[in-house]
């Protein structure tokens, strides 16, 4: 194999963090992509940058996975993964890398996941705020009392589903327990639907994110006669337009990568 791609991320569950990382091929000889786990292995302590740069480091060297053959390592966009790869990360084009070397520059560039923070859509005018206060107070009930779960459960008739800081669209699927969210659930759709795909274990590729994000701009434009949400509407356009101006200005050198792997891929058509 020419070169590797990883991906690296760390999760908590019962009071315990744990660190994975996974390694993908594309076969030379049929071309179909294939993906390895090299660890899922306990992380302790502080999720520091600099302990998080030398544990995947370590990952790497154990596996002999060397810096010259990783074209990127995919996060989330964690302040401390971002922050490991910003500081200790280097440019392949900038020096000879010699993997047998134990500094923590032995890093490629960060790629991050086209993560979409849902959690800050609700807060786009003070009638939205209050109601969303409302919800969450209700969630915080139901997830820090076993008695008021059951209790809401045996009145609404079903089990809240409370949403998740590091969970993608955790809000949305949350939301989907309320009716009187329809408008809210419809505007954000798709976002929730292209974080799906973008996330995806087997049939996500670079070639899908700029087809996903135009598809995610022209539905949430599409959505009229809105009787609520019309100023949500306008603030995920304009994140949308703050956050991914560069990848989706098909004249610029950052979308030239995503641009070509969208042509590439025979899933999607050139119109």
């Amino acid at each position: 194999m020419l070169y590797v791609c990883t991906r690296a991320d760390i999760w908590s569950t019962q009071n315990k963090s744990y660190l994975g990382v996974t390694v993908h091929v594309i076969d030379n000889k049929n071309f179909e992509r294939k993906s390895f786990v090299l660890c899922c292995k306990r992380f302790k302590f502080a999720h520091n940058f600099d302990k998080i740069a030398g544990v995947t480091n370590e990952v790497h060297t154990f596996y002999d996975v060397k810096i010259d053959k990783i074209s990127e390592t995919v996060t989330d966009n964690a302040r401390n993964f971002s922050k490991a790869f910003n500081v200790f990360s280097m440019s392949l084009s900038d020096t000879n890398v010699n993997n047998d070397n134990d500094n923590f520059a032995e890093f490629p560039e960060l790629k991050n996941s086209n993560e979409v923070n849902v959690e800050t859509f609700p807060y786009f005018d003070k009638e939205a705020t209050l109601v969303f206060k409302k919800v969450f107070h209700i969630w915080n009930l139901a997830s820090r009392s076993t008695k008021a779960s059951d209790e809401i459960e045996k009145v609404c008739g079903i089990k809240l589903t409370v949403p998740c800081a590091t969970r993608w669209k955790s809000t949305f699927d949350a939301l989907c327990g309320f009716s009187f969210f329809k408008e809210f659930i419809m505007v954000t759709k798709p976002i929730a639907v292209a974080i799906d795909i973008l996330q995806g274990e087997k049939n996500c590729n670079l070639g899908a994110v700029l087809p996903t994000l135009y598809k995610v701009k022209n539905s949430v434009n599409d959505k009229t006669n809105l009787e609520f949400c019309n100023k949500l509407k306008e603030c995920i356009l304009s994140g949308f337009a703050k956050r991914f101006s560069k990848i989706m200005d098909l004249k610029s050198s950052t979308s030239l990568p995503y641009l070509m792997a969208s042509i590439s891929n025979p899933k999607f058509k050139l119109r």
